[in-house]
């Protein structure tokens, strides 16, 4: 292990550029020993092969599964550790062995298809040949094998071969079906869930139809964050799953890399330069990038790459690979270290600040599959072509509106019999044609390179945004160009670039909201809702940025179009951010490509600024279910999309979109940052306002949901109710932390037309203030000028934060929590000293009032920016309640919730995950 290690700093010495080093994080993680149990409920003989095969004792998770299974229990294997595959093809062979049936082995694309019958070849040859069963790979123009005990099939395979013709080329396979297993379960999130959910019911039906026998179902997938309602969506039934974590691991290192050069031809010359020192290297990359580092890597010995994990000593990873139950499958994977190259995608720039989220942040979230009625109308047509569809079948699915639907439109009809039944008419056409796992309706998007061969299947959903002629591919990351758009044929062509170049779109976007279905509090004077609505976007041009040069805008002609219905979720913001192009909400899109399977472009933002509204929407037509996982999760996203704006805001290329969606993130999350927003300035052809103060009754502020205002505000403000004097601002016309004062040539054209720079309505024009006359009793009081604003370094500004804590690499200092809490209470006093009011010269007593405590001992709150913690102690001190929080990353801290946002996670409005 040492080895590598040194050989890894060493690298980054030779490749670093006086003090700055591309290696920002380099950790060695241990191994572990497994659990081990000493039989397994099985055949002796087959046990024993077994242990020949693995060479290792047996383990928990496989003899809970075999037990499972026997029950008919859907069983879902999920583990880091990539092992667990191999359990699940030995579960196969358990089962088919006892019961002498059939099964299908369902990979997620072609290339895991592959990987799967080499690996059951494998496993059937060192079997004894009692127990080896023979596997056909289903490909094109290939007949079936009736003697086949196990078909490995890809989800068109399985729409278009196996089920079209199950009566007809597989009528001898069908009766004989005893199990399902469905590899990498992980990979069907989104579209490709609902896909898999009626691929599921159709086989369920045709097995049936069979032999009255549903097949079993063993699933295998990686480590996920809670999920039991998303496979619960895939297949309605309670899942058994088991972790297979339990097997061994060996030990392994995690090296982040940075650079600012071109990421692919750095990941190239690192796997070149650990070659030398005599390690077989892999390159995990895109599928795009497949076609982009052939030419560069030249066939270099000992080094392979592709879009999948392969044996070698050491992996490197071309950009974030994914997820981070990705990177945790891949320290589980058995390579001596682990280097993730990190690119220019927005939620990677963040990473780089922040390299401990890789190894902090748990595993990632399964947003559940959608009903999408477009997904679900072509399956509908299908399963009635192979079995005709009963009214029980169409009540019990819930698919009734759509059944209405495409009998009203003469694509179903209903068979003359005396049972409700129907079958396709004569204008559902071809149902089996034009289908694509990962499109909602339709066959997918090809890719192909100038020399005529296929390098990658494509979304249609990212057709015309991000495939547009001269657009920079993978999206947000470069090395590709697309030389040529076929709309009609739904495909690109694409050609290798050197210059590392990076696109982004300028779009116009129109939402009209057409069902709205529930909205609810965010924090404590925000809102969010949830519904379904139209988009209308049109891509007029292209942003463009080369490394060395400047950013440019490049038309497009003609402009791109695009039009589709799905479900939103959508911001209240305080103001619209001020940003051309629709480049506002991306932050927020990286942010969900953190937390789930998903990636940024599954969904799209799209700013109403007249109505001062942030929608979020699906990428694909119907939904994917990114919108309504976005809406139950908005406070744990919000904080994460702040991070990874403010890590862009330098970018050239993501500088404007990073800057606007910091303008209205900051006062949803309650702060401000006096680094980025410096303090409003008065025009100089305006003189400033003399105000004369004088002592006033407690003024009652307004409900806290209607307050907008920052912390420093609110703690100003109840100061001076207490002190009994009224606060400057309630003179002042309120404006946004970084809005300038109008001058009054503005204020007067904006009075005539009726309205404001923000749009509302302005009743009249602004009259300077008239001297208030005192009580003949009172004394007046000399103007008392406030004190000038305590600025701090831009190095001690509290930034909101993620609930993750912030990462601690040797090239980033770390920031006591405990020590800047303290300094701003410092802070707080002496201001508050110096605004003391006095009549003469005696100063006023301030009254002393019993202070309420909101918070008890126990009580479960969210802070900012500490993330969830327990109360440990409430006390009053100095009229205002201090708070112990034990945080589980940062220990006991004092907190002031006059100054951090706390409050009560039990007081949060209940969630309502049944949203679709």
């Amino acid at each position: 292990m040492q080895d590598i290690l040194d050989t890894i700093q060493s690298i980054a010495r030779q490749r670093g550029r006086g003090e700055s080093s591309p290696l920002i994080l380099l950790r060695s993680l241990d191994g572990g020993q497994g659990e081990r149990i000493g039989h397994l409920p099985i055949d002796n003989e087959l046990a024993q092969a077994w242990l020949a095969l693995l060479g290792e004792p047996f383990r928990p998770h496989q003899a809970a599964a075999v037990t499972a299974l026997r029950r008919g229990e859907p069983v879902a294997l999920l583990a880091a550790n990539p092992r667990v595959v191999t359990s699940t093809y030995l579960l196969i062979y358990a089962l088919l062995v006892a019961q002498s049936g059939t099964a299908v082995v369902f990979a997620p694309d072609v290339r895991a298809a592959h990987a799967a019958r080499a690996r059951l070849l494998y496993i059937n040859e060192s079997l004894p040949a009692l127990y080896r069963l023979s596997a056909q790979l289903i490909e094109p123009n290939v007949r079936p094998d009736p003697a086949a005990r196990i078909v490995i099939a890809t989800p068109e395979t399985l729409h278009a071969r196996l089920l079209r013709h199950h009566d007809r080329a597989w009528r001898q396979f069908w009766p004989r079906l005893q199990m399902l297993a469905l590899l990498d379960i992980q990979r069907y999130h989104g579209v490709a869930g609902a896909h898999l959910a009626d691929l599921l019911l159709r086989t369920q039906r045709v097995a049936a139809s069979h032999s009255g026998i549903i097949p079993h179902i063993l699933a295998t997938g990686y480590e996920l964050h809670e999920p039991q309602l998303a496979l619960e969506s895939l297949y309605n039934a309670p899942w058994k799953i088991l972790s297979g974590d339990d097997l061994p691991h060996t030990p392994t290192a995690l090296a982040v890399w940075r650079n600012t050069s071109d990421r692919l031809r750095e990941s190239v010359e690192l796997a070149r330069l650990l070659q030398k020192q005599g390690y077989r290297i892999h390159i995990l990359c895109h599928a795009l990038e497949y076609a982009a580092i052939a030419p560069v890597l030249d066939d270099a010995e000992e080094i392979t790459f592709g879009p999948a994990p392969q044996g070698a000593n050491v992996l490197v990873c071309v950009g974030y690979p994914g997820s981070q139950s990705m990177i945790r499958r891949l320290l589980r994977s058995g390579y001596q270290a682990v280097i993730v190259v990190l690119g220019d995608e927005p939620h990677e720039q963040m990473l780089a600040r922040h390299t401990e989220t890789l190894l902090s942040q748990g595993p990632s979230y399964w947003p559940t599959a959608p009903l999408n009625a477009y997904v679900t109308a072509q399956h509908v047509l299908c399963a009635a072509s192979e079995v005709p569809l009963t009214a029980v079948e169409v009540e019990h699915a819930g698919v009734g509106q759509i059944v209405a639907r495409l009998v009203e439109s003469n694509r179903l009809i209903d068979l003359p019999d005396e049972e409700v039944a129907w079958h396709p008419g004569p204008a559902a056409g071809d149902p089996y044609a034009e289908f694509s796992v990962i499109s909602a309706s339709g066959g997918a998007v090809v890719a192909w390179n100038e020399q005529g061969h296929q390098i990658d299947l494509l979304d249609p959903a990212v057709f015309a945004r991000w495939c547009y002629p001269g657009a920079a591919l993978p999206p947000a990351r470069g090395g590709l160009r697309v030389a040529a758009q076929d709309e009609e044929a739904a495909s690109i062509t694409v050609r290798l670039e050197n210059n590392a170049r990076r696109t982004f779109p300028l779009r116009r976007c129109t939402a009209t909201l057409r069902e709205e279905r529930e909205s609810r509090a965010l924090f404590l004077s925000g809102r969010i809702g949830f519904g379904r609505a139209v988009i209308e976007e049109e891509i007029y041009s292209s942003r463009e940025y080369t490394t060395g040069g400047s950013p440019s805008a490049q038309p497009l002609r003609p402009p791109q179009q695009a039009r589709w219905i799905a479900p939103c979720c959508w911001f209240e913001l305080t103001s619209a951010p001020n940003a051309a192009g629709q480049v506002v909400g991306w932050s927020l899109a990286a942010a969900l490509a953190l937390q789930t399977l998903a990636s940024f472009t599954d969904v799209v933002p799209c700013l109403d600024a007249e109505q001062r509204r942030l929608y979020v929407v699906d990428a694909q037509p119907g939904g994917n279910g990114l919108a309504a996982w976005l809406y139950a999760h908005a406070e744990d996203l919000l904080p994460l999309a702040y991070d990874i704006a403010l890590a862009c805001r330098h970018d050239p290329l993501l500088e404007p979109g990073a800057r606007a969606d910091m303008d209205w993130l900051l006062p949803l999350l309650g702060r401000r940052s006096e680094a980025t927003d410096p303090p409003p300035t008065i025009p100089a052809a305006v003189e400033p306002l003399k105000l004369v103060f004088v002592p006033v009754p407690e003024v009652q502020s307004a409900p806290a949901g209607e307050r907008r205002i920052d912390n420093e505000q609110q703690k100003r403000t109840t100061e001076e109710r207490r002190s009994g004097r009224a606060s400057p601002t309630q003179f002042q016309p309120k404006q946004g932390p970084a809005s300038p004062q109008p001058s009054r040539g503005e204020l007067q054209k904006q009075a005539r037309r009726g309205q404001t720079s923000t749009g509302r309505p302005v009743p009249a024009p602004v009259q300077p203030p008239v001297p208030v006359q005192p009580p003949a009793p009172v004394e007046l009081l000399a103007p008392v000028q406030p004190p000038a604003p305590v600025e701090l370094p831009a190095a001690e500004i509290p930034e909101p934060r993620s609930q993750k804590p912030e990462s601690t690499s040797t090239n980033q200092p770390t920031t006591d929590a405990a020590a800047l809490i303290e300094r701003l209470r410092r802070q707080r006093e002496q201001r508050e000293a110096q605004q003391v009011p006095v009549v003469g010269t005696r100063p006023v007593a301030r009254a002393t009032a019993a202070v309420e405590l909101r918070f008890q001992p126990g009580d479960r709150v969210f802070c900012l920016p500490y993330g969830e913690g327990i109360v440990r102690e409430s006390r009053a001190q100095d009229e205002r309640e201090l708070l112990t929080v034990d945080f589980p990353q940062h220990g006991n801290l004092e907190i002031d919730p006059t100054v951090s946002l706390v409050r009560k996670i039990e007081d949060a409005p209940p969630d309502d995950d049944d949203l679709l």
